[in-house]
């Protein structure tokens, strides 16, 4: 009995502490507090500073286009390279892995240049996939100089760096052929979606 009532007092002033303070110390502090939404986070002047913002390269009537086939035969190994994946790097000290001095190395340098992540590797190659727009940051970025900006409307390209004088195991590709955008992984789906579902 006397339990029940100490319990039953405990619990009177412990609503009353919470009441006290929601009502007289909580809720005065949070008027005193003026919430402006006139001031910016950001001044005018910062945001006149292109400096503060990415910008991204606007489309071109260009596209690039890998010098060097994914579908090539590689032939023999002259070395194995187990240093760092940087083709800058790499080619710093090496020609190449291959017989061929005009292959891609493969280890993606134009791949973190791209802002629209229109690169990717296939069989140790650089490709260009159709997210392609020819802002020519991959051309830069590639130390072996093989990616090259041709125009949008370019059907077929020769997809060899070699000069036509010098012969690789690989000189098929000297040949010219049709280019296909290569397209990620999925893209063609949700572009088939896209045709039915938003071009009625």
């Amino acid at each position: 009995m006397i339990a029940a009532i100490l319990f039953g007092l405990l619990f009177i002033i412990v609503v009353s502490f919470v009441c006290v303070f929601i009502f007289y110390i909580l809720s005065p502090s949070l008027k005193k507090q003026e919430i402006s939404f006139e001031h910016s986070l950001i001044s005018e002047t910062e945001l006149l500073e292109k400096s503060n913002f990415e910008e991204f390269p606007s489309a071109t009537e260009n596209k690039a286009v890998v010098l060097c086939s994914p579908e090539k035969n590689c032939g023999k190994k002259r070395l194995d390279y187990n240093g760092s994946k940087n083709c800058a790097l790499f080619f710093s000290v090496f020609d190449t892995e291959y017989n061929c001095k005009y292959i891609c190395a493969g280890f993606g340098d134009c791949i973190k240049s791209c802002p629209r992540g229109a690169l990717s590797i296939k069989n140790k190659t650089a490709v260009v996939s159709s997210l392609c727009n020819g802002c020519g940051k991959c051309v830069d970025s590639c130390p072996h100089k093989i990616i090259k900006l041709i125009p949008a409307a370019t059907k077929k390209v020769a997809l060899c760096n070699s000069p036509f004088s010098e012969k690789t195991e690989c000189s098929e590709f000297l040949s010219e052929k049709e280019i296909l955008p290569f397209d990620k992984r999925g893209f063609k789906f949700w572009k088939k979606c896209y045709t039915i579902f938003c071009k009625r």
